[in-house]
């Protein structure tokens, strides 16, 4: 209970973003409460989300992470793993399908 007392402005504050949150997420149909997907809408779609399937064929391969081969003559994976993909929560990504990293990605 002291914990709550010391810090209920930062309680409050997550919780009053995350009423925020909800009530658009409601109001704008996005899963879990219609079919709309946030990915699709902003620039997650156009570049993080192929990254992510490049990040898992590499990780399934068990490809390095310094070069990418597969795209034209190849590209420097190290600086998009940093700068888009870095959070481990996306290297969970293996325990879905290859078809399934939209719903991952949407999670």
């Amino acid at each position: 209970m002291a914990f709550i007392k010391k810090n209920y402005t930062w309680i409050l504050s997550f919780f009053i973003t995350l009423l925020f949150l909800i009530i658009y997420m409601i109001i704008d149909g996005v899963i879990p409460f219609g079919d709309r997907k946030l990915l699709i809408y902003y620039d997650g779609y156009y570049t993080v989300y192929y990254y992510l399937y490049d990040l898992y064929d590499k990780l399934k391969a068990g490809d390095s992470f310094f070069y990418y081969w597969s795209n034209g003559f190849g590209y420097s994976f190290l600086p998009f793993y940093f700068w888009y993909l870095s959070s481990p929560v996306n290297l969970l990504c293996v325990l879905f399908d290859r078809d399934n990293i939209l719903v991952f990605d949407s999670i």
